[in-house]
């Protein structure tokens, strides 16, 4: 299931004032001036100076931000550098350990109120498979059959989630994104669907409006969202930017097999618990689409 928590308290990394000079990856570097200034890129301040403002107290004279580094629950950064060349390591440890997550998991009763047909406990840890070139073929199978069932309805289907990128360990598990023009009007798709040996199991309205089905033949989520949903951007950001960007796709997945091998009573529980690392990584991925990165991502296909 999608992580749900977005948010995300933290602080950009401060460079030490050498610059980047030292990096081992210049362009990973945006340079701050004093007054906020970007000296490469244009990004807004929206993304990052609020940061800023929260942890860095009083004047900074001209200091580094890496926009691909988060750190959590770091209280006052003042005091702190990181002179260190950017390694995966150094990512790694401004990401505190996710098995320690904070964040509030999502309760049993609101599991069971969004549950069609009941809910089922997981009480196991969870089982994550080495990626499979097989999966993007089964995603191809069910693309075709959901465009089968509902034609021009289906505005766009994508393949998102682990098994979408290649490399990465995963849960056994086809997510699929089902973009239609009202995903809270059940009767413009989900009786079709049906037909076709899909089963709703889960309906959320106050959260986008998801809704998610279950395959007739194959183990798959199909995530459906109303067009324009910003959770549409969000899943398809991470899938791009985990695609090309192997330190982040290591991160990610060193935190899940950490997670992995603990009971959970429920599957939505070790979503909740991969929150942190994952909207930490969007983060990466909107500062380094911001930053014209050479590893930004590419523009989704709809196929």
């Amino acid at each position: 299931m999608i992580s749900r928590n977005s948010n995300v308290t933290g602080s950009v990394f401060k460079h030490g004032r050498d610059g980047p000079e030292n990096a081992s990856r210049r362009s990973d570097f945006l340079a701050l001036d004093v007054v906020g200034q970007w000296e490469r890129e244009e990004i807004t301040e929206q993304l990052i100076r609020p940061i800023n403002q929260e942890y860095f107290q009083g004047p900074v004279e001209s200091h580094y931000v890496l926009p691909y580094v988060f750190v959590h629950d770091t209280g006052n950064m003042s005091g702190l550098g990181c002179k260190d060349s950017w390694t995966r390591n150094t990512r790694q440890s401004t990401v505190q350990d996710s098995s320690n997550q904070d964040a509030k998991p999502t309760s049993e009763e609101q599991l069971r109120q969004v549950h069609v047909g009941g809910l089922k406990r997981h009480d196991a840890p969870i089982t994550l498979v080495e990626y499979d070139p097989a999966w993007p073929t089964l995603y191809s199978r069910e693309a075709q059959r959901i465009r089968a069932a509902l034609g021009p309805r289906a505005l766009q289907v994508e393949h998102i989630g682990s098994t979408s990128i290649p490399g990465l360990i995963a849960k056994p598990i086809i997510d699929i994104l089902l973009v239609v023009a009202d995903s809270s009007n059940e009767a413009s798709y989900v009786p079709d669907l049906e037909k076709s040996g899909y089963v709703l199991r889960i309906r959320e309205p106050e959260w986008h409006q998801h809704r998610l089905l279950k395959g007739p033949d194959t183990n798959i989520n199909l995530h459906v969202f109303t067009a324009g949903s910003e959770e549409i951007q969000r899943v398809l950001l991470l899938r791009d930017w985990l695609r090309n960007d192997q330190d982040d796709r290591e991160l990610y997945a060193e935190t899940k097999r950490k997670l992995a091998g603990q009971k959970w009573k429920y599957v939505q529980h070790y979503a909740d618990a991969k929150s942190k690392v994952v909207e930490t990584i969007i983060l990466h991925a909107r500062a380094g689409n911001k930053a014209g990165s050479a590893k930004a991502p590419q523009a989704s296909l709809n196929v």
